[in-house]
Formats: C-alpha cells, sequence, structure tokens
C-alpha cells in the first residue's frame, strides 16, 4: 500500500489502535529493527478517543445535552484547558447518568437522586455535567448530599432487612 514503512502515527491512524493491537508482532518486528518509533503521545491520546467513542456507543439514541456537554470539553481541549483523559472522566458519569436514568432529554431531579443514590462516589465526577445542564438548559437540578445518603441508607435498609428474612427462613 505505502511502498515504503510509514511513521508510527500513519501505521496507527490507518489501522486504529484495535487493528496495531491485532498486528503486534508485526509492530514488534518494526520497532526492533528500528523501522518505526512509537508516539507515545498519539498512542494515548487515540486509546482516549476510542474509550471516549464506546462511552457514546453506549447510548441508544444521541441526547442533545450529552452532545453539548461534549462540545463544550471538546472546546476546552483545542485550547488546551483540559486532556483527553479528563474529557472521557468527565464524560463517563454523565453518560451513565443518561443511559442508567433512560433521559431522553435532560435528567429530573428525581433521576439525579436516584442515580446518585446508587453511585455515591460519582458526586463529585457529575458536578461538571450538573453545572452545565443548569448554565446551558436552565435547570433546576441541585446535588443534596443528605438526601442522597438517606435515599441510600433506606435502600441498604430494605435490602439487609429482605436478607435477614431470607437467612431466617
Amino acid at each position: 500500500v505505502w511502498k515504503e514503512v510509514p511513521d508510527y502515527a500513519e501505521l496507527v491512524t490507518h489501522f486504529e489502535p484495535n487493528g496495531v493491537r491485532t498486528n503486534v508482532t508485526v509492530l514488534r518486528w518494526l520497532l526492533d529493527t528500528h523501522q518505526v518509533v512509537v508516539d507515545e503521545g498519539l498512542k494515548a491520546d487515540l486509546a482516549e478517543l476510542e474509550r471516549i467513542q464506546s462511552l457514546f456507543n453506549k447510548l441508544k439514541e444521541s441526547v442533545p445535552c450529552i452532545a453539548s456537554y461534549y462540545k463544550l470539553l471538546q472546546r476546552r481541549y483545542d485550547d488546551g484547558k483540559t486532556s483527553l483523559k479528563s474529557v472521557r472522566l468527565a464524560l463517563q458519569p454523565a453518560i451513565d447518568l443518561i443511559s442508567s436514568q433512560a433521559v431522553t432529554d435532560y435528567p429530573t431531579q428525581e433521576q439525579l437522586n436516584h442515580y446518585l443514590s446508587e453511585k455515591t462516589g460519582q458526586i463529585a465526577a457529575i458536578t461538571g455535567f450538573i453545572n452545565h445542564l443548569k448554565s446551558a438548559y436552565h435547570c433546576e437540578l441541585d446535588i443534596d448530599r443528605k438526601l442522597i445518603q438517606q435515599m441510600k441508607a433506606k435502600r441498604l435498609k430494605k435490602r439487609y432487612s429482605q436478607r435477614l428474612v431470607e437467612l431466617y427462613k
């Protein structure tokens, strides 16, 4: 195809990271014979782009609030204010909220509370998305930590009481 061995950027762009991983023996030979030098920055960026794409694949259909949030994050990345890894880490809880709660437009307070009561560790990570929804869509969403903890405690109490009944039987 190329008539000569292309550089790493061209190989990865043509075969994509998964294709390069599939042909790892050939890549090792190219590296061992010093015909190709791996660009670690490019490799990491392409891997992050692949992970971001797999996040979007979790959505059954396009959701406008996720698309606008991604554009905001992409603009920050283009301006050099954030990394692709940070973009992915910001998108992950937002897409998880949308897909797990079957949100079509933007999440309601009830959906947000339910999601955070199940995944309390995501409170800090989802804050950026909630702030975006507030500014772009004028949503009245708040993260009420006390209410979320109460919901979580209630759900755990119910689960544990059911388990005790099972054990008693």
